[in-house]
């Protein structure tokens, strides 16, 4: 008998095991800027901005479907830039509904002629969705930042070359 309820412990801690919650944050602001200092960026001379439906062409999607999946989002950018930094952070209305942004996300983006940007990427994890773009190691910390604030474990992440 104590053996049998040993085990049964066992195995409801390894399903808890399965599945790393994702942290809810309260502030996108402040999520997106615990990004940038994960990867050893200074917050100073950045400037932070709500993204609205208005400007859900830019990522692929129609107004509606902004509205419908998005309940906040965020851009940080530097108010110098010679790198093509930006960084949005989103929250969708649910896990699935970030899935769906990333891979609508990744799936039309197109670099700018002009943009300074060698690498974008884009990472899901729980109901967050980031895209960030700047050089190729910049974009690596911030994945990696994103990756530790969310608890470790990313649903989705794909990364886009610069072909200028």
């Amino acid at each position: 008998m104590k053996k049998m309820l040993l085990m049964l412990l066992f195995g409801v801690f390894m399903i808890s095991c399965g599945k790393n919650a994702v942290p809810a944050f309260a502030d996108m602001g402040n999520l997106a800027e615990e990004i940038y200092r994960k990867a050893g960026w200074d917050v100073k001379g950045v400037y932070t901005e709500a993204v609205d439906e208005s400007f859900a062409f830019a990522f692929g999607i129609s107004a509606d479907e902004f509205d419908d999946r998005v309940e906040t989002a965020i851009c940080l950018r530097e108010t110098v830039d010679s790198k093509g930094r930006a960084l949005y952070v989103f929250e969708a209305d649910e896990e699935k509904d970030a899935l769906w942004l990333a891979q609508k996300i990744y799936g039309s983006y197109e670099f700018a002629p002009c943009d300074a940007a060698e690498k974008m990427t884009v990472a899901c994890s729980g109901k967050y969705v980031m895209l960030f773009k700047s050089n190729a190691t910049e974009v690596e910390n911030a994945a990696q930042g994103f990756r530790t604030l969310v608890g470790g474990s990313l649903r989705f992440k794909k990364d886009r070359t610069n072909p200028s």
